[in-house]
């Protein structure tokens, strides 16, 4: 920051104060700016401000790319909003009050850097980085694709095939930060090897990838010795009163953006649609037919400790690669996909990500909510598809529901306008040749539908490491082809036919006049002479 001297009154102050994060690692006390104080004018700086649009790919595509790595490293952009310079003719629209001890009086200063707590700051940041990685692609090619794609906010999360890659993607990085006058700091890897010679690498062994994790009680963080994906629950307090303002907070905290605990996590929606039929107001208490499994949820959420998958979901060996998808729909909805690698006669099968829905409060037929479950399946294919870079040989998306097989592969334009538009989407993002019939005993996306309570969920294997067939040879599957039924809904359009009856009358005087005032004086003539 620069100090001011003249006294102009152009420009906005920046309110703020100092905040302290015992849980940081390395800057304990930040300051806080509150651009969205209003002034004696009614407006504050974010209300005028451009946000600016997103430019970088979200946390589920980060996380999701961050898997199919062999060998990971994280760092941290150090003071990143900071490294930026803010246009001088701009910088009076961050002015400050500031003294450096109570003895000295009050002095202007503005701030010269972009400005947490600005709505623009996170956009220009970024923006930055983006022209930093175009600017210096041609040196630095791979690793520029890492600066574009691999960072979230001002964490890196990358990683390479071999020790070696990983080792020369990181040295890469350091240069590529340098020649922006950035600084990458805090790394962290699954193997010692690539970040043992570095002098500011990390001690911590737990990355949490919630940007915001100090508002959360469930949040998913990456364990880098055992190279797990593990989730930390925060204890929820005993409350004695329940309402379902409190009911929906407690919902809220829990964060799982790759759907990992979907079945948990859908459990505690239902309860709360439940509790939203009893049309209970926002501060009334929770029934006791909801109250009861819902203390017992909260009893059992700190058993999610002790849950954790494997961070990496590809084989460095693997002769072939595989995504399977599943989709049921109850209570709930959902979709799940899975990962498949094949080494010789070894088949490996392992959770990549789920998405799961509340069945609408408005009563819909099992087989539109199967059809819901999966258009579901096929968007978050579509997700993952646009996030992996990994080659997949072979692709299957299986249900349990014969009818919404059947009504896949046919137009959509012979079905009425619900199903159609769903079938549409289905057919556009998915090969139809992929759908295959499953049983529902077999389905990992029934656990989803229905919901678990985590002390059940914590034991299941079937969620995590998908059906028992799918690790074994294609020869030993069991393939069903679901049956020809009828359509029981009768979703298929009617033909309506149209006939046109051409009658002959006495008095046709209106055919033969195509002007209305015309018929009507020459009507008028007539009913007079007669």
């Amino acid at each position: 920051m620069e100090r001011i001297r003249s006294s102009t009154d152009q420009g906005y102050y920046l309110p703020h104060q100092a905040v302290v994060r015992e849980s940081s690692l390395t800057t304990k006390l930040r300051v806080v700016f509150d651009a969205s104080a209003k002034t004696t004018t009614g407006i504050s700086l974010n209300d005028i401000l451009m946000v600016g649009p997103t430019i970088q790919d979200g946390i589920f595509t980060l996380i999701v790319r961050f898997r199919q790595h062999p060998f990971v490293l994280s760092s941290d952009i150090e003071k990143m909003y900071r490294q930026f310079w803010v246009y001088p003719e701009d910088r009076k629209y961050q002015k400050i009050l500031w003294r450096y001890s109570t003895d000295e009086p009050l002095r202007t200063y503005q701030l010269k850097t972009v400005t947490y707590g600005t709505s623009a700051a996170p956009f220009l940041a970024v923006r930055c980085l983006k022209k930093l990685a175009e600017d210096e692609g041609s040196l630095f090619r791979i690793t520029a694709k890492a600066l574009k794609n691999d960072v979230y906010v001002d964490d890196l999360l990358t990683g390479a095939g071999s020790v070696k890659d990983a080792k020369q993607l990181r040295d890469q990085l350091k240069r590529l930060a340098k020649r922006g006058g950035l600084r990458l700091c805090k790394w962290i890897s699954n193997s010692q090897e690539v970040i043992n010679d570095l002098p500011d690498c990390s001690n911590q062994t737990s990355l949490k990838l919630d940007p915001d994790h100090a508002t959360k009680t469930l949040g998913v963080s990456w364990n880098s010795q055992e190279d797990m994906l593990i989730f930390e629950v925060d204890s929820v307090p005993e409350q004695e009163l329940i309402s379902k303002r409190v009911m929906l907070s407690q919902i809220a905290k829990l964060y799982d953006p790759l759907g990992l605990l979907a079945p948990v996590i859908i459990y505690a929606k239902i309860k709360m649609q439940q509790l939203w039929k009893t049309t209970t107001k926002w501060d009334d208490l929770v029934p006791p037919e909801i109250l009861s499994p819902w203390r017992q949820y909260q009893k059992q959420l700190h058993l999610l400790s002790h849950w954790k998958i494997p961070r990496s979901v590809q084989d460095p060996g693997a002769d072939e690669l595989q995504l399977h998808g599943f989709a049921d729909a109850e209570r709930a909805y959902g979709a799940c996909i899975y990962l498949r690698s094949t080494r010789g006669d070894e088949y490996h099968s392992t959770l990549l990500c789920a998405k799961s829905r509340v069945a609408p409060i408005k009563n819909l037929s099992m087989p539109r909510l199967e059809l819901c479950a999966t258009v579901l399946l096929a968007n978050l294919y579509k997700n993952v598809t646009n996030s992996f870079s990994l080659k997949v040989s072979k692709t299957g998306f299986w249900s349990d529901s014969t009818i919404t097989l059947n009504r896949i592969s046919p137009s959509p334009h012979e079905y009425k306008t619900f199903v159609a538009n769903r079938i549409a989407e289905i057919q556009d993002l998915t090969p139809v040749t992929s759908w295959k019939y499953v049983s529902s005993k077999e389905n990992p996306a029934d656990f989803i539908s229905r919901g678990q309570l985590p002390q059940e969920f914590i034991h299941n294997t079937h969620w995590k490491n998908g059906p028992e067939w799918v690790t074994k040879a294609e020869s030993n599957w069991h393939n069903h082809s679901p049956e020809n039924i009828d359509d029981l809904e009768n979703e298929r359009k009617g033909n309506t036919v149209l006939t046109a009856v051409t009658g002959k009358h006495k008095f046709d005087l209106w055919t033969l006049f195509s002007s209305l005032p015309k018929l009507l004086r020459v009507t008028a003539y007539c009913f007079r002479f007669i």
